[in-house]
C-alpha cells in the first residue's frame, strides 16, 4: 500500500472514531453541579448557568472552555475546578475572590479583593474571618455601580492601608470621614486618633507609634483618644485612670 493510500486510510479512521465520538450518548453532558457553597456570587444563578450546558457534549466543553466562558460574567469567581464524576458527569467548585478591604457605601456593607473587584455577602451573617479587615468610611462617597473600582482609588486605599498597617500592625483598624476634611482612625474598636485631614501621615503615626509603643496594657485600656492635628505634639485623653 503506497503512502499516499496509508495517510487515506489513518484519516479515514480518526473521521470515523470522531464521528462515533460524536454521536456516543455517554459522551453527552447528563449532569452538571456545583459542589461548593458560594459568599459572594449568587448560587441560584450560577446554577442556572451551568444547567444551560447540559446537553452539550464533553468534547466541544472541554475544547473551547464552555464552562469558564459560561461563568466569567460572574466577577466574584477568581477560578473554578472542574471534575468528573462520570462519563457524562461534571462537578464545579468556584474558587471566590477574597476580601481585602471592606467599606460602608450609602448604608451597604461591600468589600473589595486585591485587585479592586467589588464583592458582596448574599447572606445576613458576615464571617468572622473578616473581623480583621481594614474598614473605610466615607472614602467612597457614591454607590458603586460597576464590578470593579477604578485604578486610582484602587492605588489609593492601598497606600493608606500599607501605611497603616506598617505603623499598627495586628490591630483592627476603621478609618472614618467625619466631615469633608475631618478623619478619624479607630484602632482596636476604642481607640479614636483624630487625624484631621489625612496629610503628612508619616509625621502623625511616627509620634502617635511612639507614643503607643511606651504605654502600658493598663494605660492603653484605657485611652479615648489621641488627637494628632497639632503640629509635633499630641493631645491624649483617658476614658478613667
Amino acid at each position: 500500500m503506497g503512502l499516499g493510500k496509508k495517510k487515506i486510510l489513518l484519516a479515514t479512521l480518526v473521521l470515523a472514531c470522531l464521528g462515533i465520538l460524536a454521536s456516543a450518548p455517554f459522551l453527552y453532558v447528563k449532569e452538571i453541579s456545583l459542589v461548593s457553597q458560594p459568599q459572594f456570587v449568587e448560587e441560584e444563578a450560577v446554577e442556572l448557568a451551568l444547567d444551560s450546558l447540559k446537553g452539550s457534549h464533553v468534547l466541544s466543553l472541554i475544547l473551547f472552555n464552555k464552562i469558564e466562558k459560561k461563568l466569567n460574567p460572574f466577577s466574584e469567581i477568581q477560578s473554578l475546578d472542574v471534575s468528573f464524576s462520570s462519563l457524562n458527569s461534571i462537578q464545579v467548585k468556584l474558587n471566590e475572590r477574597a476580601p481585602w478591604i471592606s467599606s460602608v457605601v450609602d448604608g451597604q456593607l461591600i468589600f473589595i479583593d486585591s485587585d479592586g473587584y467589588v464583592l458582596t455577602y448574599n447572606n445576613s451573617q458576615i464571617p468572622t474571618t473578616t473581623n480583621d479587615i481594614f474598614i473605610f468610611k466615607g472614602i467612597i462617597t457614591n454607590p458603586i455601580t460597576e464590578h470593579q473600582i477604578s485604578n486610582s482609588l484602587l492605588s489609593t486605599l492601598k497606600t493608606y492601608v500599607n501605611l497603616f498597617e506598617n505603623f499598627l500592625p495586628n490591630r483592627n483598624l476603621l478609618l472614618e470621614r467625619i466631615h469633608a476634611y475631618y478623619w478619624q482612625l479607630v484602632i482596636d474598636d476604642h481607640v479614636s486618633i483624630l487625624l484631621g485631614d489625612l496629610s503628612n501621615l508619616d509625621k502623625k503615626f511616627n509620634r502617635i507609634n511612639y507614643y503607643l509603643n511606651n504605654l502600658t496594657d493598663k494605660d492603653y485600656r484605657n485611652l479615648d483618644y489621641i488627637d494628632s492635628r497639632i503640629d509635633n505634639k499630641l493631645l491624649v485623653k483617658y476614658a478613667r485612670k
